[in-house]
Formats: structure tokens, sequence, C-alpha cells
């Protein structure tokens, strides 16, 4: 209860005193550091909370939604989650996901927009040290166009579009080398089962159940990077 009503009152800067919920974020004198506080993690949030490490580890098994366990789960990513479910609920579109992608895909069409799909982006023109088009191929054919545009923007991750796209030799040197220390995060997959079983009583009301080997999420996320699925289940 006592993370619960921080951590909410920690999303809501109205709150009176709410900056006081960040001391073990404050510079020696008691100045509000707020720098820090966003660089700031769960674990780092939770032992200035929580001295029982088992406790910590009950509350924090929803980490597997941020793809990170506490230790380098960043505190204001894990806040917007936490007041986004807990404080105003949990919300799936009706249709699927794929309905909110067809209504962006129309509105973007009925304002001028051009749609097109089964095209690949290889590469990111860039004259003068600005982005001025890309060269799309056709996947259908194999045919490529070269297309310009005042502006470009990338939904790829960082890595594929500054070393792939734009390539390293466009890049300065010292956001070249960043970006070869980059890891890419964790992935997640999903899985549709059919089965010839009735469920236990247990999962008629609940729509989240996770189920895990070890509850503490540091130890199973590393044998997750190590692909030692056979010692836990998540």
């Amino acid at each position: 209860e006592r993370i619960y009503d921080t951590v909410t009152q920690l999303g809501d800067n109205k709150a009176p005193g709410w900056h006081k919920l960040l001391l073990p974020f404050t510079r020696p004198r008691g100045v509000f550091d707020l720098a820090r506080a966003m660089g700031a993690t769960y674990g780092s949030f939770l032992d200035s909370h929580i001295a029982n490490k088992e406790v910590q580890q009950i509350v924090s098994q929803l980490w597997g939604f941020f793809g990170a366990p506490p230790s380098r789960l960043s505190l204001p990513v894990f806040v917007m989650g936490f007041m986004s479910y807990y404080k105003q609920g949990a919300y799936y579109i009706d249709g699927g996901s794929q309905k909110l992608s067809n209504a962006f895909a129309t509105a973007f069409v009925d304002n001028g927009g051009e749609l097109r799909v089964n095209a690949d982006v290889e590469r990111i023109i860039v004259e003068g040290n600005q982005a001025t088009g890309v060269v799309v191929r056709d996947t259908a054919t194999g045919d490529t166009e070269t297309l310009s545009a005042k502006v470009v923007l990338s939904c790829a991750d960082a890595t594929h579009t500054l070393v792939d796209l734009v390539g390293r030799e466009n890049l300065p040197s010292e956001l070249s080398d960043k970006l070869r220390g980059l890891v890419p995060a964790s992935s997640a997959f999903l899985i549709y089962l059919g089965l010839d079983m009735p469920l236990p009583d247990c999962f008629a009301s609940d729509f989240d159940v996770l189920v895990c080997g070890s509850a503490d999420p540091e130890r199973t996320y590393q044998q997750m990077l190590s692909g030692g699925f056979d010692d836990f289940a998540m």
C-alpha cells in the first residue's frame, strides 16, 4: 500500500509536497535534484522504501511488462506504466490493435498522405548533413525508387536508422562510437493456445496470470539473457 500511495503521488506533480517523496534522490543539502530522480531505477526506489528483499521481489513481478528487472528499469518509465495501469485502468482496443493502425492509415490518406505497403526503405539519403529523402525497394518486384522529402521521420530504432540507413560515414565519430555500445532491449512474443481441457477456477476472473519459476526478477532476467529457459517460466 505504501508503494502504491508513493508512486501515485509521484506521478502527480500537483500533489502537495510531492517532491518530498523523492528525498532519496536529493542532494546533501536537501535541494531537489530532478535530473538525478529521472536517472534513478525502480530498484533504487524500492531500496529506499523496503528493506526486505523478498518483499521487494513480490512487488516487482510486473517487471516483465517493461522488459527489464528493477536494477535496470527506469523509475520514470515504471511510474508512467504504474499510474496508467492502476489509477486509470487497463483498456483493450475493441477489435484488436490492428484497428488502431487502420485508423491511423485512414486518417493519413484522408489528409493527403500516400501510403505504401510492401516497401522497404534501403537507405536514407543525406546531402550536406541533411536528410533529403529515402531509397525504397518494392518487395514484390525488387524495383527501387528514390523519394525526395523536406523532412524524414524514422520509426525504426536508433541503431538501424543511423547505422544501417543513414550510414556511419554520415555520423559524427562520437555518435558512431556511442551507437556501437548500445545493447538491444529484451524482446517479447505472443502465443495463442487452444486447450482441450477446462481452465481451473482461479483463471475465471483473472485476465493476467504471471507464473515465475523464481521470485527473483534479477535471476530470471539473467537466465533469459543466457537462454536458460528450462529452469524457469514466466
